[in-house]
This record gives structure tokens, C-alpha cells and sequence, in this order.
């Protein structure tokens, strides 16, 4: 090797390689060549590849006094004469260091140094005696390409990864013999190949691929491989089921689809499945997510429910072969509907149906009562009058008149009769009302999660009769605190049905949907109203619904976001809102527009606007129906208005809320005095 050098210091190695520069048959062949430095000496031997590879880099190791590295040597074959010829010196201007994993080259317990490079299959070089011996596919490996190896834990065994399968090899058969004691998985036994390997601890050995990685036991006996199990079918009724009248989320790529959504009277369900395993006996472990408290295994391919309820279910399902290992669990979501007769549309139809149907029997029967009287009344007088023409006659129909006298007496009686039955009736119908309250009151929330989520807050609450059109809501949802301020069409009890239809349909829509945008919010309820009242928008059609402030508190970021249907928004703050025009002749007072849009059908039906404003601690926020503004009152019996409302508020802004309610409430009823109150009156108040 005239072309090899080297220095005392290990600074600069050299070598060759030899090309083709003839024409004529050529082979390729590696060489590897051991060099020690105390005795300036190499040991080499010659490896098989196939013709037309390429060695390009140059693998170079150093174990004690050892320097290893290999180079293609081509050999030309003219006239049965072999020709080698060198290439020009090629240097490597660095200090050889010792193995590193990507150098590919590893040391057992015994000190033997074991090599992989594309082609060349397994090499050991035992250093005692520098001999090399070399491990192909003529000793069962699956091929020469070795991608990756690594020594067990336990020292007693080589694991090596190639292109096609994974290799277990006893190191004690790794001797000149090359009888090998291999064991060899491919992918049909589940496992995914891939480029690298690591053990992770003493048992599990990872290996890494493009797909991501797979953890492979060394140490579970029997049948190590997780089975496959899919989806075969899903039946309602022992059915096959038509996806395209079901609404899901159809794949054609897959046997059944997701987020199933079937009609409450289709509950009764079969899942069918199958798994795919080495072992002959698989059981299967499935649980019903909404159903089930826990697992349940069976060793049948398909499972039942019947008689499901109506809400949210995932059916889990995994495969498990003898030896215990599981498959990988597979899942379907599906919900079933609610019928009818349980939504809250239908249940609030039914409380205002009796409702109606009691207001109006009492209507009918206060009429009734009322002519009866006036008859009776005419009677009397009639009766009377002719008493007084008797008396002309006294002394000749004595008698006929203490007749007389006596039937007056028993109409009388009568009168007196049904005048208590009136106030019976009257009482029936007061406590009908009195009932009708506390439904609303039980609809309306409480206090104690405001109390918990806000530093104070007011709700100044003054129905105009017993039971009101105007009412609040709110709820806490995902660090959101939803509140609103409404103003339903008309009061007493038909404004009493709208309030309730509208908490009823508020409940629904975020605390049931998990919807905390006012816009979107807004908008799901004007549909909802539309559709209770089947609203047409038809000339000489009906149109009532309702105004309302709404505000979402993000309880994180102290971003509050404001939608309105014809009722704003104030804020009170001790700085100055950039993104904001103060109200003029206010300090730091702010008022949000609403959309002139009210939620019932109307001639404008677009999207509620949803305005953002970052607040601080301490801001306050105002919302209310118009019936404080509109009550007259006052020495010329005019409205209160708005501008004096807002000075109010002004006023009052940095006292505690609790008396700042108590100061609204005294302003009211001083403005209204002896006059009646007009509407219901609803002011809620909030400090960030």
C-alpha cells in the first residue's frame, strides 16, 4: 500500500483506492484494512458486494493501538490478468477519534468490535487474534443492508435492524462456525421497521421510522405481537344502515362513519368488528362511553345495546390475544336524539298552554258572574219599584207584600251567595297567578354565581304586575361568565311566557352548546323564537319577541365581549378607553351601540355585531330594559328619560353596588309617586 501514510501524532491519515480505467470485465469488492500503530502493521481482509455499488465515505474507527477503515479497491480482469491502479492521494485532515453510533461500530463485553456498512452485511474483528469474520445472507440474515445494531442489556444477544426485518442473534453463535442463533420478525408479524434502534430500559427496544416509532418487548414470551382489529359494520335493529339518509360524517374509505347522529326511536345498536392475530383465540374488550362504568369482554365479534337513551356516546373497542397483548383501541361517536315531548320548546308550550287556558277560563267565568249580577241587580229594582206601587194598596195586599218581601229576601241571599262564589273564584285565579311566579322566579338564576365569579353586581328587578315580561340570565361556562338584561314584547303573563321561553332557550344554547360568543348567541335565540312562535314575517302576522344586552366575561384575559338587540351597553371606567368616544359631558362614560335589530323576525335579519373591549379590575358595567327611563313620574308627570339615568349612574359609580341599587330603587319610586307603574323595570349592574 504505497499511497497509505500516517504521522506520530494521529494528525493526518492517508489512503487509496483503486478505479476502472479499462475496458473490460470488472468486479467490485471491499477491503477492510486493521493498521496498529506500536507495530506499524495491518491485517486486511476482503469483503463481497455486487457489482456496480459504490463505497463512497470512508468509515474509520480506532479501538487501543487499532486503526480500521475501508475503501473500494475495483479489480479489472483483461485476458484472465488482474490490474489494480491507485487514485491520488486522498487526506483527512483530523484526529481519529474513537466509535461513535454513526460510525456504526459497536464492542461487546469480550472486547470483539462488530461493524455494519451498506452491502456488507455483520463484521466482527476479534483484536486478541485480528481476525475478521464476516456475517451475510448465506448465514440468514434477511439482506446485507444493515441499517442499525445494538447489544441487549444483558450483553448476550445482537439485535440488528435491515430494510426487511428485525434480527435477534445470540452473540456466543457469532464465531468462526456461522451457524447463527437468529430469531427474525418482518411487518406481517405487526411490526413497524424503520431506520434506528434504542432500548429504552432493560426489556422494551424502540425503533424508530418515518411513521413515528415502535416499542417491541425483548422480553415477553409467546406471541409479542399486538393483533389488528377494524370495524366490520354498525346495524340499527340487526339492519345494514343507508349513511346517506343518516346524518354523520360519511368516509366511503372507511366501513363506518363518525359523529353518527340517529332519530331518538333508533337506540337499538349493533357494533360489528374483527380482529387479526397469529394466535387463534382472541377476546375483545369494549366499553360503551356514556353507558358503560367499565370494560366488558367478550369473545364474540359483534356487541349490542338496545333501549339507549338519548345523549352523547363513543363505543371503545380493543383486541386481546391469549398471551395478553392488546390491540390498539378503535372508536365511533354517535348521538341520539331527544324527543319532542322532552325538549324545552314543547314543555314551556305546555306551562303556557295552562297557563292560557287558566287566565282565560277565569276571563270567561268573571263575565259570566258579572252579567248574572247586573241581572240580579235589575230584578231588585224592578222589584222594588213594585213594592212601592203596593203600597198604594197596603191595607188590601198586606199579604201579597210580605210575599213579596219574602222573595226579595231569597234573592238577596242569592246575590249574597254568588258574590262569595265570585270571590272564590277570584281567590283560584289570584293563586294561579301566584304559582305562575314562582315558575318564573324558578327559572330566573341565582345570585351565588355571580357572588363567585365578579368582585360585585346589582340586579334592581321590578316587575310591572305579578309575573313580567322583562327578566335576567346568566351562567358560567369554560371561564366564561355569560349575562343578560331582556326585555320580552307586553308583561304580565304573555311577557311572563316570553321570558320564560327566552331563559328556557338561553339555557339551551350555552350551557347545553357550550356557546359563550353573544353574537352567535343572539343569533341560535332569534332563531329558536322565530321558529317556537313560527314567526313569517307576513303582513298582519304577530312579531313579538324581545330586546336584550348580553355580555361574555373571559375571566383570563378580562376581555368582555358585548352584543345588543336594541338595548346598549354603559361602561364605567377610572381611565380613558382608547378604542372608545366617552359620552359628552361625562367622565370616562361610555356607551356601546346596539344593533337595531330586535330577536324576532324583523325586515333586517343580519348577524348580531360582537364588539371586544379590554377592561381592568374595578370597570363597571350597566345593562337594563327601558322601563326605568320610560316610567312617568315628576311634578309634570313626564319620563325619567335616559340623560337623567345616565347622570344617575355617573353619580353613584364609585359607591359600593349594593347601595348603588338602593339608590336607583329610591330615585324610581320618588320619580313615579302616586302614578302607576308602567312597564317592568329590569337595571343589573357588574364590577370587573
Amino acid at each position: 500500500y504505497p499511497n497509505f501514510s500516517y504521522d506520530e501524532h494521529l494528525k493526518s491519515l492517508s489512503f487509496s483506492r483503486l478505479i476502472n480505467c479499462n475496458a473490460g470485465n470488472t468486479s467490485n469488492q471491499y477491503e477492510l484494512v486493521c493498521f496498529n500503530l506500536e507495530n506499524k502493521n495491518y491485517k486486511k481482509s476482503f469483503l463481497k458486494t455486487d457489482v456496480g455499488e459504490m463505497f463512497h465515505s470512508v468509515q474509520k474507527y480506532m479501538y487501543h493501538k487499532n486503526i480500521f477503515f475501508t475503501y473500494e479497491k475495483i479489480v479489472i480482469e483483461d485476458n484472465n490478468n488482474r490490474i489494480q491502479l491507485p487514485l491520488p492521494v486522498s487526506k483527512l485532515d483530523e484526529r481519529i477519534i474513537e466509535p461513535t453510533e454513526n460510525q456504526k461500530a459497536i464492542f461487546d463485553k469480550e472486547n470483539n468490535i462488530f461493524f455494519i456498512s451498506p452491502s456488507s452485511g455483520l463484521i466482527k474483528f476479534n483484536p486478541e487474534d485480528s481476525m475478521f469474520i464476516q456475517f451475510t445472507t448465506q448465514e440468514g440474515l434477511s439482506t446485507n443492508n444493515i441499517f442499525d445494531f445494538k447489544i441487549s442489556p444483558d450483553s448476550n444477544s445482537l439485535w440488528l435492524l435491515t430494510q426487511v426485518a428485525l434480527h435477534k442473534i445470540k452473540i456466543a453463535s457469532l464465531n468462526s462456525k456461522r451457524k447463527l442463533d437468529i430469531k427474525t420478525w418482518t411487518e406481517v408479524d405487526g411490526i413497524e421497521l424503520g431506520f434506528k434502534l434504542e432500548f429504552e430500559n432493560d426489556s422494551i427496544l424502540t425503533l424508530y421510522s418515518d411513521k413515528g416509532y415502535t416499542n417491541f418487548n425483548t422480553k415477553v414470551k409467546g406471541n409479542i405481537i399486538p393483533p389488528q382489529i377494524h370495524f366490520t359494520d354498525l346495524r340499527v335493529y340487526y339492519e345494514e344502515v343507508d349513511w346517506n339518509n343518516v346524518k354523520c360524517d360519511y368516509d366511503s374509505t372507511r366501513t363506518i362513519p363518525q359523529h353518527i347522529n340517529f332519530e331518538y326511536n333508533r337506540n337499538h345498536i349493533t357494533f360489528d368488528f374483527q380482529g387479526v392475530s397469529q394466535s387463534s383465540k382472541l377476546i375483545y374488550s369494549y366499553k360503551l362511553i356514556g353507558e358503560d362504568k367499565g370494560y366488558h369482554n367478550t369473545p364474540y365479534k359483534s356487541v349490542t345495546y338496545t333501549n339507549l337513551a338519548s345523549g352523547k356516546y363513543t363505543f371503545v373497542v380493543k383486541a386481546i390475544n391469549k398471551d395478553g397483548v392488546e390491540s390498539q383501541e378503535i372508536l365511533v361517536d354517535f348521538e341520539i336524539a331527544t324527543p319532542f315531548w322532552k325538549t324545552i320548546w314543547f314543555i314551556s308550550l305546555l306551562i303556557f298552554v295552562f297557563i292560557l287556558g287558566l287566565y282565560t277560563f277565569y276571563k270567561v267565568r268573571v263575565k259570566k258572574l258579572e252579567q248574572r249580577q247586573k241581572e240580579l241587580e235589575q230584578t231588585v229594582l224592578e222589584r222594588t219599584h213594585e213594592i212601592q206601587e203596593a203600597n198604594e194598596e197596603l191595607n188590601q195586599q198586606n199579604e201579597e207584600i210580605i210575599t213579596q218581601r219574602d222573595q226579595i229576601e231569597e234573592q238577596r241571599d242569592m246575590v249574597v251567595q254568588q258574590k262569595e262564589e265570585i270571590e272564590e273564584i277570584h281567590h283560584e285565579i289570584s293563586e294561579s297567578i301566584n304559582y305562575a311566579t314562582r315558575l318564573q322566579g324558578a327559572i330566573l338564576p341565582e345570585e351565588k354565581t355571580l357572588d363567585k365569579y365578579l368582585s360585585e353586581h346589582f340586579v334592581l328587578f321590578k316587575p310591572k304586575d305579578k309575573v313580567s315580561g322583562d327578566f335576567y340570565w346568566w351562567s358560567h361556562i369554560e371561564n366564561h361568565t355569560v349575562i343578560t338584561a331582556a326585555d320580552s314584547t307586553g308583561h304580565g303573563v304573555p311577557g311572563a311566557f316570553m321570558s320564560m321561553l327566552g331563559a328556557s332557550f338561553l339555557r339551551e344554547i350555552v350551557e347545553k352548546e357550550f356557546v359563550t360568543h353573544t353574537g352567535v348567541i343572539l343569533r341560535k335565540l332569534r332563531k329558536e323564537i322565530i321558529k317556537a312562535l313560527k314567526q313569517t314575517g307576513e303582513v298582519g302576522t304577530q312579531k313579538d319577541g324581545m330586546d336584550m344586552a348580553i355580555i361574555s366575561i373571559n375571566h383570563e384575559t378580562n376581555v368582555v365581549q358585548f352584543s345588543g338587540a336594541n338595548n346598549p351597553l354603559y361602561i364605567l371606567t377610572n381611565r380613558e378607553l382608547t378604542d372608545l368616544s366617552p359620552l359628552e359631558g361625562f367622565e370616562n362614560f361610555y356607551e356601546i351601540k346596539p344593533d337595531k335589530m330586535p330577536i324576532a323576525i324583523y325586515e333586517k335579519m343580519d348577524n348580531f355585531t360582537a364588539h371586544e373591549i379590554q377592561l381592568e379590575k374595578g370597570d363597571v358595567l350597566y345593562m337594563f330594559s327601558d322601563g326605568y327611563a320610560d316610567q312617568f313620574g315628576g311634578a309634570k308627570g313626564k319620563k325619567f328619560k335616559y340623560k337623567p339615568f345616565k347622570r344617575l349612574l355617573s353619580e353613584n359609580r364609585d359607591k359600593p353596588m349594593k347601595e348603588q341599587k338602593e339608590l336607583l330603587d329610591k330615585a324610581f319610586e320618588s320619580w313615579r309617586g302616586d302614578l302607576e307603574q308602567i312597564d317592568d323595570v329590569v337595571v343589573l349592574g357588574v364590577k370587573i
